[in-house]
């Protein structure tokens, strides 16, 4: 159902969505139930660009909600210098959202609530899990080589980027970052050869390019999200026999003063790594 006289359907169901939950943590957990409104709420959305290679992102929705006003996005604290964000309709967000739920069909709004509940007791990495497992399709096991050459190419690139950063800096978090990329791309190495199923390859391979855009729109810094998004690619490889968890990282192409380094900044973090 199209609704006139509204923004976007993009925009209409982000704001549905933050409104019935009245408060959503973590962009990633935000962007997972745009998907499954459209997966199992069979909603439709009326704006391609939400639809990006392998997978789906809601960037372009969200953006068409923060810059006029419609939704509230506030830092929570966490140690880290970029923060998670979570989300929150405004006043004028409030007022468009009530239009809109009017105009939906009792039965259909109160099966959208119902599903979006459900989902937002989930944890961003375990709906990424979920979507992933249940919807990622559309590539071939091989083309696999090919993604993960260019997955890895992105990364370095990243990682140069980090590295002159933390030449500058010595920032530790940051030390912390470039090591866990490496241990990305040992992941996108062996994926060719280790991936049985479309779904491996894409779980990995769509998780690997959320997390270089969430360091591309934070800047290359490190933040919850990005912790979030490597843990969940961390577990998934070792869950599914392609790469042991982080410990044996190679990182002998960085000097000695920055193995050192990372070594002091990665024991200061291990409880929470391997928590």
């Amino acid at each position: 159902m199209v609704l006139t006289g509204l923004p976007s359907q993009n925009v209409l169901y982000m704001l549905l969505t933050v409104g019935e939950l009245k408060r959503v943590e973590g962009k990633l957990k935000l962007f997972k139930l745009q998907h499954l409104l459209q997966n199992e709420g069979k909603v439709k959305f009326d704006q391609p660009d939400e639809e990006r290679e392998m997978g789906f992102t809601a960037y372009g929705a969200l953006d068409r909600c923060i810059y006029p006003g419609y939704i509230r996005e506030t830092p929570v604290p966490s140690g880290l210098e970029q923060s998670r964000c979570d989300y929150e309709l405004t006043e004028a967000g409030t007022k468009i959202y009530s239009v809109f739920k009017k105009r939906l069909p009792k039965k259909k709004l109160d099966e959208l609530s119902k599903l979006l509940t459900k989902y937002n007791a989930m944890s961003g990495a375990e709906l990424m899990n979920y979507t992933h497992k249940k919807y990622i399709d559309g590539f071939a096991l091989k083309s696999v080589a090919k993604m993960s050459q260019e997955r890895m190419e992105s990364l370095n690139t990243i990682c140069k980027m980090m590295g002159d950063f933390i030449k500058s800096t010595k920032d530790t978090e940051s030390y912390v970052m470039v090591g866990k990329l490496e241990h990305v791309k040992k992941i996108l190495e062996t994926l060719p050869k280790k991936a049985t199923s479309r779904v491996q390859a894409g779980t990995i391979l769509c998780s690997t390019k959320e997390l270089e855009e969430n360091l591309a729109n934070a800047g290359y810094r490190p933040n919850d999200a990005t912790e979030e998004l490597f843990s969940f690619i961390e577990n998934y490889a070792e869950k599914e026999k392609m790469v042991p968890s982080l410990g044996s990282v190679d990182l002998t192409e960085l000097s000695k003063e920055d193995q050192a380094c990372l070594s002091k900044s990665l024991n200061q973090v291990k409880p929470r790594l391997f928590s």
